[in-house]
């Protein structure tokens, strides 16, 4: 103790919860300072508060702890070598710099659970506050990244992951900071391997101008029934709109490329959609829940162009759909499909074909199906299709309403002139026909409208 101050040394002691803490600590009288060196504490961070002087630091220094648990076998660990506390004699200038490390095992944030959390802690008030770097393992994930904070007339705070991997369920991590984006996320699942960085930018004036920026390399993508595999995506979120682009990724043995964006705020969005080569009997049982995963023997490649605009409770309307897109199926076999397998069974009723071989098959094969499409609000209509043909061909059009189940579709059908060698032992196919599908998905038939000659 002199006239201008006083120290004391390897202070040593347990607090009133049984933690270890050692401390050093020195005060100058003019200029006022208040510091302490070599602080070491075994237990729960927020112990340490007390010896942080002023209200605006302790607030801050409370926040990073609020919504974290300690195994308490297990405390974690906090070496503060330097802590330094400066001001005039007015109060209203201070200053007030920290710089320490944090150590933790079988810890839990807002419910996530860590196995291992350390980072490096440098604060200094009231300009910001830097952690660099934060490591964390939890559960085979492995994530590095940093945090800045600063403070004043505009703050704000950014979080960066730079390098991750092992995030097989992003929802579980992203529960520590938003419990809504984790339910958002729940079915969303990556495959071993997967990793992340990203970059989260939050005004703390202003929490909801969060901004954020993500590249997502992963084996495999699983959404619900759909799954992408050799995903490299990037997503970014800024003024209530989520964007994604995904220049490639592979899915049902073909490739697909998507970009969009989807604004929360207003619920209206806007998707491309490209698709090169799917498999036509894993993408068919990838919509029909009830079909097998082969899509019943349905064979073909498909390619698909798709352009979208999406609005959400506009007008109460829960869910409407503005856009236009191309289907076009190749080396497939159109009668496998069951809609147009019962259209074959009715037309060998009606031709009374000597030939039956069931489901349309004595009628040729059809490998090949173009389709121009729109969805128009609730109803997906289609004002064009057309077929190849050994034998007949096809074309038509029609109409299905989600908001009703209700399904309309007219095909019209005429034998190709060239199997004029075959037609006198075919003599019923030298006519056509239109069919129309009244129904819903799952009750559906088909009726003749007009069966004439071409003679």
């Amino acid at each position: 103790m002199t006239g201008s101050g006083i120290s004391f040394e390897d202070i040593r002691g347990v607090t009133a919860k049984g933690e270890d803490i050692s401390l050093a600590i020195n005060v100058a009288y003019s200029p006022f300072l208040f510091e302490i060196n070599d602080l070491y504490l075994h237990g729960n961070p927020y112990a340490a508060s007390p010896f942080i002087p002023d209200e605006l630091s302790r607030e801050i220094y409370g926040k990073v702890w609020k919504d974290a648990e300690w195994d308490a076998s297990d405390l974690p660990e906090i070496r503060i070598p330097s802590m330094r506390f400066t001001a005039d004699e007015t109060g209203r200038n201070w200053h007030f710099t920290l710089d320490g490390t944090f150590n933790a095992r079988n810890a839990k944030y807002n419910g996530v659970k860590l196995d291992t959390a350390e980072c490096s802690v440098s604060l200094d008030l009231p300009q910001g506050l830097t952690v660099d770097p934060i490591k964390i393992t939890a559960g085979g994930v492995r994530m590095e990244g940093d945090c800045s904070a600063r403070f004043g007339n505009s703050p704000s705070v950014v979080f960066s992951i730079k390098d991750s991997s092992g995030i097989e369920k992003p929802s579980q991590l992203i529960k520590a900071f938003s419990d809504e984006w984790a339910a958002k996320l729940e079915k969303l699942s990556f495959g071993k391997g997967a990793s992340c960085s990203c970059t989260v930018s939050l005004p703390l004036d202003h929490p909801d101008d969060i901004k954020a920026r993500a590249r997502i390399e992963a084996p495999s993508c699983t959404y619900g029934r759909w799954t992408a595999e050799g995903l490299d995506a990037e997503l970014s979120y800024a003024s209530g709109a989520l964007q994604w682009n995904v220049d490639k990724a592979a899915m049902l043995e073909g490739s697909l490329s998507a970009s969009g964006f989807y604004s929360l705020r207003t619920s209206y969005g806007d998707a491309l959609v490209i698709a090169r080569g799917l498999d036509w009997g894993r993408l068919y049982s990838s919509i029909k829940k009830d079909v097998p995963e082969d899509g019943m023997g349905m064979v073909g490649k498909v390619d698909m162009d798709c352009s979208l605009h999406l609005m959400r409770n506009w007008a109460g309307r829960p869910f409407h759909l503005d856009g236009n897109g191309h289907f076009s199926l190749r080396n497939g076999d159109l009668w496998k499909v069951p809609l147009m397998e019962k259209l074959g069974r009715l037309l060998e009723l009606s031709s009374f074909n000597l030939l039956r071989s069931g489901g349309g098959k004595s009628f040729g094969s059809i490998t090949e199906l173009d389709a121009e499409f729109d969805f128009n609000g609730t109803r997906l209509v289609v004002p064009s299709l057309y077929t190849d043909g050994t034998i007949i061909s096809l074309s038509g059009s029609g109409e299905y309403s989600w908001e009703e189940d209700r399904l309309r579709f007219v095909v019209s059908g005429e034998p190709l002139k060239e199997i004029s060698i075959i037609s006198t032992l075919l003599k019923p196919l030298s006519w056509a026909f239109k069919a129309e599908l009244k129904g819903t998905l799952e009750e559906n038939q088909w009726q003749m409208k007009t069966l004439f000659s071409k003679d």
